[in-house]
């Protein structure tokens, strides 16, 4: 369970980094098409994921989605410090949604295996509860730190914050 929360603690997070990047460097246009790709990602290769899970060895599965995750963040770093930052925005959500997908269903797989039938219930609420969580600690901890320093968040995105808070958040990420 402390995996889930972790896990979703990063998704949340990176929603609001990528959202707050892709606001700042482009507009609201490309954070939707961003979340439009991640999500067709994610369910385009979710039947794929839970074909591969089902013959493969799952920890490996879930080393692949890791690594596969690890290389969406990576991509992130290079948009934050290159000029062009919507193509490795693009390569972010994409890598980062096939990622999570393997690792949602090398997990639920592992759990159908370990867990008995009778506690399956009890353990996949609590399961979703941690989730859940995790995007809430993520989605928290993202808009925290993503603010301006006059606590404007709204402000620094849209621009109308009249103390150079653009300025300095599109500086950050310069």
């Amino acid at each position: 369970m402390a995996f889930s929360l972790a896990s979703f603690a990063t998704i949340g997070l990176s929603l609001v980094v990528t959202s707050w990047i892709a606001a700042v460097e482009g507009s609201v246009f490309l954070v939707g098409q961003l979340f439009f790709a991640s999500t067709t990602t994610a369910l385009v290769f979710s039947i794929y994921a839970g074909v591969v899970t089902d013959r493969k060895n799952r920890l490996l599965i879930i080393r692949q989605g890791q690594s596969l995750r690890i290389l969406g963040v990576c991509a992130l770093v290079v948009a934050t410090l290159g000029t062009s930052a919507a193509p490795w925005l693009f390569a972010y959500a994409v890598l980062f949604s096939l990622g999570t997908v393997l690792n949602a269903g090398a997990l639920d797989g592992i759990v159908q295996l370990a867990v008995d039938e009778q506690q399956r219930m009890k353990l996949a609420i609590r399961v979703s509860i941690c989730r859940q969580l995790g995007i809430l600690c993520g989605t928290g901890l993202g808009g925290c730190s993503a603010s301006s320093p006059s606590g404007d968040l709204a402000g620094a995105v849209d621009g109308s914050a009249d103390d150079g808070s653009v300025r300095h958040n599109q500086s950050l990420l310069r």
